[in-house]
């Protein structure tokens, strides 16, 4: 990211979302602390519980540990602003859908202030994005009005040395 802006924007937004993954963990930690062994078997815990006990172990619900799959970069500050508001999506939307089938108000509410935090980040690469196209905008048009003066200034040249 070539701006300032852009780049402040990344730094603070990584560094809530290392946040929330400490969020989550403890979550699931004080959630799984003080299951007894028939808890754990009849919650479908047990291979989970075999592998990491109750530690946390970073993975989607369906079992799939996080990997660096998880992270998209394509080297194009566009691109990957847009890739970095899809993910705040998809963040809400399972937000949204442990609020769905959690109604637990100590799971419930941190899990909201999650969402929350979310839409402010979608906003916040959306600003950096708008701030970045436009600047782009505003380079590409110099660049053009650069060459279209040179194009001008050669036909001119051209047109009063003859």
């Amino acid at each position: 990211m070539p701006y300032e802006k852009g780049k402040a924007v990344l730094n603070d937004v990584g560094t809530e979302e290392l946040g929330h993954f400490e969020i989550i963990g403890a979550i699931v930690h004080q959630l799984t602390r003080n299951l007894t062994p028939q808890e754990i078997e009849d919650s479908g815990f047990g291979p989970y519980y075999i592998d990491h006990t109750t530690g946390v172990w970073p993975q989607a619900a369906g079992g799939i540990p996080l990997n660096a799959c998880e992270f998209q970069s394509k080297g194009d500050p566009i691109t990957d602003l847009f890739e970095d508001l899809a993910a705040e999506q998809k963040a809400r939307l399972t937000y949204d859908n442990i609020l769905r089938v959690v109604k637990d108000p100590e799971v419930c509410d941190p899990i909201r202030f999650l969402r929350e935090r979310e839409i402010i980040h979608f906003q916040r690469f959306g600003e950096a994005k708008s701030t970045y196209t436009s600047k782009k905008i505003k380079e590409l048009f110099l660049e053009i009005s650069v060459v279209l003066f040179s194009i001008r200034f050669s036909f001119c040249f051209i047109r009063y040395s003859r």
